[in-house]
């Protein structure tokens, strides 16, 4: 019985963990020196950034960027985490960004979440940063269209450098992943007694 359910267990948990694929990236920066790459592992999709620096000689800076995404097996998804990364030093950094995520299974696309990221960091030394919001779905969605429009502006005369931008999709638990961990914790009570 125990490698029965060991079994099953690992079963739902290489289901769950099938990646989803991302498709038609498009990036564009108001910063002509910066270039980017995309890495997929998983159910996040990160743009990597290269030369995406900011000073007191260029203040102010813009990143756009869209992508679609289809999850294996129709998977489907309850919201995502938007995140941009980097570093500060000798200044401040604003940040602003939109988010827009349409579901296009339907003949019509429609819109299932929508979020603002607005933060500041400050800092005299180098001081990375990580800032993040959650944008939650108002219908769970298995493939869409994701549009993020990100604006930057640098106070001081240091230097910022913006590193990664990522999206993080939370996956709508299964009942196969839910029947797993109930299987468990009665395990782990009669393991008790």
């Amino acid at each position: 019985m125990k490698k029965l359910i060991l079994s099953f267990g690992l079963l739902v948990a290489a289901f769950a963990a099938q990646a989803q694929s991302f498709t038609n990236s498009n990036y564009f920066s108001t910063l002509t020196s910066a270039s980017a790459t995309t890495l997929a592992t998983g159910n996040s999709f990160c743009l990597n950034l290269t030369n995406f620096n900011m000073s007191a000689n260029n203040p102010v800076e813009g990143l756009t960027w869209t992508f679609d995404f289809l999850s294996p097996t129709a998977y489907n998804y309850q919201g995502v985490f938007f995140e941009i990364s980097g570093s500060v030093a000798s200044g401040t950094i604003d940040i602003v960004g939109t988010e827009e995520v349409k579901d296009t299974a339907p003949a019509i696309p429609v819109t299932v979440g929508s979020g603002i990221l607005a933060t500041s960091f400050s800092s005299l030394t180098v001081l990375p940063f990580t800032a993040s919001v959650y944008v939650p779905f108002t219908s769970s969605v298995h493939q869409g269209f994701v549009s993020k429009d990100i604006l930057f502006q640098f106070f001081g005369s240091g230097r910022v450098t913006i590193d990664q931008v990522c999206q993080r999709f939370l996956p709508v638990p299964e009942p196969g992943s839910l029947l797993v961990l109930g299987l468990g914790a009665v395990g782990l009570v009669r393991r008790r007694k």
